[in-house]
């Protein structure tokens, strides 16, 4: 239940990896990841049968675009993101196809479902004191895409989660946190002064949890207080790429 942990190194084609992007399980025994190694760069998605023990790389790029992203819908479906780029394969990671690139969109932009139909790309840019942010909806598997009214302006959105279809939260680089009830086609703005800026959102047993600083914590549905839950000793920021 937690309460133990094991390291187990992660090596693909005799090489160690030296980062692990996103990883998704589909099934009890069956990972999904997106990884880096060596230098300049070689980036890559792999796969393992045997609860992260052995791993297979499925797709590997020597250098330059990195993956972040990675969701799986079954065995067969599945969609990473490549910074701007979203590819999609239908087979099990054996081919892949791109299905969207985003106007906009650097660095990390990840990918969630809240359905077999229905899924988001969120992300943006941060830089030079700027920040800006984009949410992107499908509602056919992710074949097409299109941008939700979401101000551009409330900063990069770095975390995202959705209890359904309709009802969902936005975080921002900002230290912003925003609620749909309608799908994202209107958001409110629940806080704008957050802790810290928030990579993990989660909702669990009618509670908001979001990590931000190396802290987590937990608050009502609407955001209206939240209380501090624990604290990393090191420091160490809560990631979700």
């Amino acid at each position: 239940g937690g309460n133990h942990w094991k390291v187990t190194p992660m090596e693909i084609e005799g090489a160690k990896v030296s980062k692990i992007n996103n990883i998704f399980a589909i099934n009890s025994s069956t990972i999904y990841a997106t990884f880096a190694y060596g230098y300049p760069g070689i980036f890559g998605i792999c796969v393992s049968h045997d609860l992260g023990l052995t791993w297979k790389s499925i797709g590997i790029e020597p250098t330059g675009i990195n993956y972040h992203s990675v969701v799986f819908l079954d065995s067969n479906v599945g969609f990473v993101n490549r910074s701007s780029i979203l590819i999609k394969t239908e087979d099990g990671g054996k081919t892949w196809k791109e299905v969207n690139r985003v106007t906009g969109l650097t660095g990390s932009g990840r990918t969630f479902f809240t359905s077999r139909m229905v899924g988001y790309i969120y992300g943006g840019a941060t830089f030079d004191g700027q920040s800006s942010g984009l949410i992107l909806k499908t509602e056919d598997e992710g074949e097409t895409w299109k941008n939700l009214p979401f101000n551009g302006q409330n900063g990069e959105v770095t975390g995202l989660y959705f209890k359904s279809d309709h009802e969902g939260y936005a975080f921002t680089a900002l230290q912003k946190a925003f609620k749909t009830t309608d799908g994202g086609a209107t958001w409110t703005l629940l806080w704008d002064d957050l802790p810290g800026t928030s990579f993990s959102v989660a909702v669990a047993d009618g509670y908001l949890y979001f990590g931000a600083s190396g802290k987590i914590y937990r608050s009502n549905s609407d955001l209206s207080d939240y209380s501090l839950i624990y604290a990393s000793p090191s420091g160490t920021a809560f990631l979700d790429y």
